[in-house]
């Protein structure tokens, strides 16, 4: 089962983004809460209006399509300049899951999960990246 995208709303506005399993996202159930799995760019600071679901930014506007790509694109291209001084660093611990990693960010804008689920490095991918409660946490620009 794929896992759930929470943001957590405070005065209207969107103030943390997770990633939870489903048992988690149900244990932690409340009016601040909302599920995002579906806005998959909506970011931290974002107005959100409780009468329709949506959020949007400080402009009022809803992003189209376009731009949650662009952005997701911007997010992707952003992890990989994070990670291009590793590239030459054969005995970096980890080595091959980074470039698995990387290969993953090239690949991402042609997959199904565009968009929704965000990659993340495979040395990762166990307790240290879902923490003691299971979450997966984000920043900023929202995304997974």
């Amino acid at each position: 089962m794929s896992n759930i995208k929470l943001a957590y709303v405070e005065d209207n506005v969107l103030t943390k983004i997770i990633v939870a399993t489903p048992s988690h996202s149900a244990s932690i159930a409340s009016d601040s809460w909302v599920d995002i799995t579906s806005q998959p760019s909506a970011s931290v600071t974002w107005d959100y209006d409780p009468s329709t679901g949506l959020f949007s930014d400080h402009g009022g506007t809803i992003p189209t399509t376009e731009d949650l790509l662009i952005l997701e694109r911007e997010w992707r291209n952003q992890e990989l300049t994070k990670t291009d001084d590793m590239v030459p660093l054969t005995d970096l611990p980890d080595y091959n899951s980074w470039m698995g990693y990387r290969q993953k960010l090239r690949d991402y804008p042609t997959t199904a999960n565009y968009g929704i689920e965000r990659p993340t490095p495979d040395h990762l991918t166990g307790s240290v990246a879902k923490g003691m409660d299971g979450f997966l946490v984000t920043a900023g620009s929202g995304s997974v």
